[in-house]
This record gives structure tokens, C-alpha cells and sequence, in this order.
């Protein structure tokens, strides 16, 4: 995700969690006085219709620019980095860029990025910074 887009985006998922747990909250309400299996059989097709959605929005994402470089298909990255960061983006100096990481990353210097990289003491803060945002959003007003 672009940096000027990791705020919003982050905002977006926590707004998404907590709204769908306004909308299964909503369904149970109504589908409770239900008798039979129809009263748990809603829940199982509000759950669905945000997996619909989704698939159909996975259409439009565009695919990463790594990915295209890493198989040797840089006119391909061309047009995900224009498509991701708008036309003036300096695509050349980006592309050069994720050719280094990628250069980086074949060679060995694999410590800077996984799992663990994000509980090292330089990335410890922010990642318990993030984890406490998201456990927070999804624990308000879940019980």
C-alpha cells in the first residue's frame, strides 16, 4: 500500500470490522424470534454476501509491481505502477527501485523483512501500535 494510502486504509478495515459486527448484530436481532434452522441460517448468508463483494472488488485491484518484475515483466509493472500511483509518478526510479529490493532480497538480506522483523526493537512500537488499534475496534462493543 502506498504510504499516503496506509492511514485511510487502515481506517477503512476498522470501519469495515466494526460494521459488520453492527450488521450481525442487526441479523441476530431479527432472525432470533426465528424458529427452525432459519435463525442461524441468516447469519451464514449475511457472512456470504461480504465474501460476494469482495471477490467482485478483487477484480479491479491492480497487481503488484514486484510481481511483475520478478517475472520478468517490467511493460506489465509499467502500467500497476501508473495504475497504483498516478501517471506523473516517477515509474522509471520505481522500478529500479523494487529491482534493487528484489536483488536484496535474492542475495540473502532477508533479515529486514517476515514475521519477525516486525517484533525487532526497531519496528516494535509501531507494530504493537497497530495491533492494539485493530484488537481495539474489534473488541469495542463486541460483547
Amino acid at each position: 500500500m502506498p504510504l499516503k494510502l496506509r492511514g485511510s486504509t487502515t481506517a477503512a478495515t476498522i470501519f469495515t470490522i466494526t460494521f459488520g459486527q453492527f450488521l450481525s448484530y442487526v441479523a441476530l436481532k431479527l432472525t432470533s424470534p426465528t424458529p427452525g434452522p432459519g435463525s442461524y441460517q441468516n447469519m451464514f448468508a449475511v457472512q456470504w454476501g461480504f465474501a460476494a463483494v469482495s471477490c467482485i472488488g478483487l477484480y479491479f485491484i491492480p497487481k503488484s509491481p514486484y510481481f511483475f518484475v520478478s517475472r520478468g515483466r517490467p511493460d506489465k509493472a509499467h502500467k500497476s505502477i501508473a495504475k497504483i500511483y498516478g501517471k506523473d509518478a516517477d515509474v522509471e526510479g520505481r522500478i529500479a527501485d523494487i529491482m534493487t529490493a528484489l536483488r536484496l532480497y535474492s542475495e540473502g538480506e532477508k533479515t529486514s523483512s517476515g514475521l519477525m522483523a516486525c517484533f525487532s526493537k526497531q519496528h516494535r512500537r509501531r507494530t504493537l501500535i497497530t495491533c492494539g488499534a485493530f484488537t481495539l475496534a474489534s473488541q469495542s462493543g463486541s460483547t
